[in-house]
């Protein structure tokens, strides 16, 4: 993302959420794209065990931190502006950063805290921590930039840990300014 850095524009949330839908359904329809995040693991969801299952439905319940999506009026009701970052699982977003506020629903609830680290989140350089769970992006494929859109996009695994514990969610990462 350093390279993409740009000014913050003072868009809605839900418009810079409707871009980046627009790019998640353009990458399915790319087949270049879409190689690249199969081939990263994109579309399956790990535990701890190690089992794969499909990720049409959310994570099974169990020891550790399950995020489940976030639905439209958790992603409209931040109240920032500015670039948008997701962690999806196509076609659900689980994690959204808007100007260092960052959000997530668990099986407990909707968490929403200020991190000061947003952008080395974002880079994938450092852990975010909301309410005693950490969450940490390792990007796994090649990034493509949309200059036209102000945007890039890249396959992923986000990190989720608590007490000891972690998961492991496939997906992909998108930031749009």
């Amino acid at each position: 993302m350093s390279q993409c850095r740009v000014k913050l524009l003072h868009l809605s949330g839900a418009a810079l959420m409707i871009g980046l839908r627009v790019l998640a359904a353009l990458a399915v329809l790319i087949p270049s794209i879409s190689a690249v995040a199969l081939a990263a693991g994109g579309g399956a969801l790990a535990g701890e065990t190690g089992h794969s299952q499909s990720i049409a439905s959310p994570p099974p319940p169990q020891d550790g931190v399950n995020l489940v999506p976030l639905s439209e009026e958790d992603e409209t009701s931040s109240k920032q502006s500015g670039c948008m970052f997701l962690f999806s699982v196509s076609p659900k977003d689980y994690v959204q950063l808007i100007d260092g506020e960052l959000m997530f629903r668990t099986l407990s609830g909707l968490h929403v805290c200020h991190i000061a680290n947003a952008d080395a989140f974002m880079d994938a350089r450092e852990s975010a921590v909301c309410e005693g769970i950490s969450l940490k992006l390792r990007r796994t494929g090649r990034i493509q930039h949309h200059p036209a859109s102000d945007s890039s996009t890249g396959p992923a695994q986000l990190l989720i840990g608590q007490g000891g514990v972690s998961r492991t969610l496939r997906g992909t990462w998108g930031v749009a300014c």
